[in-house]
């Protein structure tokens, strides 16, 4: 009984973090076509390539946290938003701060799959965790 309870709790969590992955893909391709459309023709061509990637960074952690919204609702999983948001400010801070140290501006592929990966995940556990 227990070991089946807690094979329902893993698979709500893997589940929810499949959800917030594709969320987060819809919104960071939602922002990257307004940031495209929003920047056409500005920076000396270079605007429709600046805006898309704006978009597609700003999207991403909204759709995330849009993400852990709906899949919690869905679920039925008890958890708070607050502590969720602060999951994603703690990701984007790790981020900003630890790529250069880490040496991952060098490795794209790795930046990249650092970025996709710390915003479901932190932002999960947080929505996880309960202050008491």
């Amino acid at each position: 009984m227990k070991a089946r309870r807690k094979l329902k709790s893993t698979f709500k969590f893997t589940f929810q973090l499949i959800g917030e992955l594709i969320a987060g893909f819809v919104f960071a391709i939602i922002g990257a076509y307004i940031g495209y459309n929003t920047y056409s023709g500005d920076l000396f061509g270079m605007g429709k390539l600046i805006g898309s990637l704006v978009g597609f960074f700003l999207g991403y952690p909204i759709g995330v946290f849009l993400g852990i919204y709906f899949f919690g609702k869905i679920l039925k999983i008890e958890g708070t938003l607050l502590e969720s948001f602060m999951g994603i400010g703690a990701a984007i801070i790790l981020f900003l701060f630890f790529a250069e140290p880490l040496n991952l501006s060098s490795r794209p592929y790795l930046l990249f799959a650092t970025f996709i990966a710390l915003f479901p995940i932190l932002g999960t556990m947080g929505y996880y965790y309960k202050l008491k």
